[in-house]
């Protein structure tokens, strides 16, 4: 956007600092341009202003305008240049609509009235050249000016011809006409807005996501009289996030289906091992029983010891692999988990880990009705996870265990007195441990809740609410 530097122009921060001056601005004050820069003003946002010295007109008018006290401010004043002389201006400070969402103003100044007429063509041709839309409406929907740049995004020709056709924002812009309202409201309430998200239509009907940074304009009693701001094309960035959204979804939805298809192949080999490997060994024990007769009654002791050592050795070891068969079974799955439910399965579970690694538990569970097979078995999963977790890495000594059915939600909770995970260590890559139990909760409709500190361990709670037919389809 080209300037024109023949006039004494100031563009202002909200602190009174200046972000950008024209050579005729630095010759009335009689600084270099580059001096003026990053400088404040004398008397615009000084700190001893805010102590309770009087504040001069500019810097009164800079605060009413900064503060939406007025849409702009002029005046006649006295500014002190580089070398302390008093130079007598007029000046004139309005706010400029900014897509950023932070507001500067310009600062005009001039050494006679004339000048400050030549100042509203600096203005508008920051109006006209902006590359943002910039807009002034009524309070109940009409246009009153925009700018080349908002009719170009709208898919208009010119700003006159879009006026023309939108003559009430509240039915002909809006996709959604009740966004219209809710602009309106949080203006008059709060004065101002910054990314105010709508869905709005383009000229050939179809639509588009625009961002809105705006302010209310009051007159001297405080009574609304306009909005005006500016508007940025945000379309791309919402395309992309629903996106990622899809994405998001799609890869959920790919690692719920995995683990199903892993709980079904579990299930299948499971059932394979206690069919076909514990029917084997049962037969074969029932076999070492009968050569266990027959070798009984063989007279030469000579002959019968060895083979009855050999027998008695043979069983212990068949006897043993039984007890692998079954633990293996409970590990891909929980016989109990099937036959009595989620309640004594996680009993058992927590039985058997005290039992194998010596730590104290508490277990307060209730039994719940109303969860889905493949509910019961993502619970149940996410439990021993946690369980694992706590055995192993926290390094507790003492775990309690808690399920309850609250206000229609299965809520179960594992505390233990380890080491305590931290916030860190929650948002450390790699812990798929963690991230499964995430997913898992999620995909129920349900939610984890993590919480440690190194003085009083880690605290995990679990909440799903119970499905109803829509949610188990």
């Amino acid at each position: 956007m080209e300037m024109r530097n023949d006039e004494a122009l100031l563009l202002l921060r909200t602190d009174g600092t200046i972000a950008w001056v024209t050579d005729a601005a630095a010759r009335l004050l009689g600084f270099p341009r580059d001096e003026l820069l990053e400088l404040a003003l004398p008397g615009v946002g000084a700190s001893d202003a805010d102590a309770g010295e009087s504040l001069g007109p500019i810097a009164s008018g800079f605060r009413s305008v900064r503060n939406g006290d007025v849409a702009e401010a002029d005046g006649e004043a006295r500014l002190s240049d580089r070398n302390g002389r008093r130079v007598p201006v007029r000046w004139r400070i309005w706010a400029l609509p900014n897509g950023t969402g932070d507001k500067q103003l310009l600062l005009s100044l001039a050494e006679n009235a004339s000048a400050i007429e030549s100042a509203n063509s600096g203005y508008r041709e920051i109006f006209e050249h902006a590359i943002e839309g910039i807009f002034r409406s009524t309070i109940d929907g009409q246009l009153l000016e925009v700018n080349p740049a908002f009719a170009q995004m709208h898919g208009y020709a010119n700003a006159a011809e879009l006026i023309t056709a939108v003559r009430d924002l509240n039915t002909q812009f809006y996709v959604r006409p009740e966004r219209r309202g809710e602009f309106v409201e949080a203006m008059l309430e709060q004065g101002a807005v910054a990314g105010f998200e709508s869905e709005v239509l383009r000229a050939d009907g179809s639509a588009m996501w625009i961002a809105v940074f705006a302010r209310t304009v009051r007159d001297e009693r405080g009574e609304p009289l306009y909005f005006e701001g500016s508007v940025i094309d945000i379309t791309e960035r919402k395309e992309a996030e629903e996106e990622r959204e899809r994405s998001r979804t799609q890869l959920r939805e790919f690692a719920e289906r995995c683990q199903q298809v892993r709980e079904e192949e579990r299930m299948t080999v499971a059932r394979e091992i206690h069919d076909e490997l514990g029917q084997s060994l049962t037969l074969f024990k029932l076999d070492l029983a009968w050569l266990s007769g027959r070798i009984a009654k063989i007279s030469s002791e000579e002959t019968r010891q060895p083979l009855a050592e050999k027998l008695s050795s043979t069983e212990q070891l068949i006897d043993s692999t039984l007890k692998t068969v079954r633990r293996i079974l409970a590990a891909l799955r929980p016989p109990l988990l099937d036959e009595c439910g989620l309640k004594d399965a996680i009993e058992f579970q927590v039985q058997e880990v005290a039992k194998r690694l010596g730590i104290r538990c508490e277990v307060d569970v209730e039994a719940v009705h109303g969860l889905p097979d493949s509910f019961s078995i993502a619970v149940f999963r996410i439990f021993q996870e946690i369980l694992t977790n706590a055995a192993k890495h926290a390094k507790a000594s003492r775990i309690k265990v808690t399920m309850r059915l609250v206000d229609g939600q299965v809520v179960m909770s594992v505390e233990d007195n380890g080491c305590g995970i931290t916030k860190a260590k929650l948002l450390q890559a790699g812990r798929f441990g963690l991230m499964g139990i995430q997913e898992r909760a999620v995909f129920m409709g349900g939610e984890v809740e993590i919480r440690g500190s190194p003085r009083s361990g880690t605290l995990v709670t679990l909440r799903v609410p119970i499905a109803t037919e829509d949610t188990q389809e």
